[in-house]
């Protein structure tokens, strides 16, 4: 797997706790879960995301503006599940660490899960919506021919009633079987 060399220097800006430049490259869409690569003040190369070494040094302040940051949306919540599982090639998390970004994952799942359930109800208003104007559309008839459709059925309505008047009447005039 090949590191981004952009995210290499965000890696950079929050290994040496540069909030302020690591926020420049967040605002620009830079993602906090992406792995990279940089090198600390002591000449060590460190490998990660931006999200995990601040929270394997504990940068509470740095993790604090990161957070800001999070776009809620379902690949977030993947990134931040296999931090938490361990099941990346980034910085091994602690137990403070997973601690904090099951925290974070839990509060991201529930922003994400409300936010697609509202995209649900929104979709199905709109759709909806649409039927019912449509279906309304389909439905209206020109004045003339609605009142020809009702005169015709009010019509039927007296001619069945007098008949079966009429069928009642000679049902009392037959003669009774013995």
């Amino acid at each position: 797997m090949s590191i981004p060399r952009n995210n290499n220097l965000l890696i950079e800006h929050v290994i040496k706790a540069d909030e302020t430049e690591a926020e420049k490259m967040l605002q620009q869409g830079f993602s906090m879960f992406d792995i990279g690569e940089a090198t600390d003040f002591s000449g060590r190369k460190c490998k990660g995301s931006a999200f995990e070494l601040a929270a394997v040094v504990g940068d509470d302040e740095m993790l604090e503006m990161m957070k800001r940051y999070l776009k809620n949306n379902r690949q977030e919540v993947e990134q931040l599940k296999a931090i938490v599982l361990g099941e990346r090639e980034g910085k091994a998390l602690g137990p403070a660490s997973i601690a904090l970004a099951s925290e974070w994952l839990a509060e991201l799942e529930q922003k994400v899960e409300a936010r697609e359930a509202a995209d649900v109800k929104q979709a199905g208003i709109s759709i909806a919506q649409g039927m019912r104007s449509e279906s309304s559309a389909l439905f209206k008839l020109p004045t003339e021919l609605g009142a020809k459709i009702a005169s015709f059925f009010s019509n039927n309505d007296t001619e069945s009633s007098s008949a079966d008047n009429i069928d009642a009447e000679n049902i009392k005039k037959r003669p009774k079987k013995p």
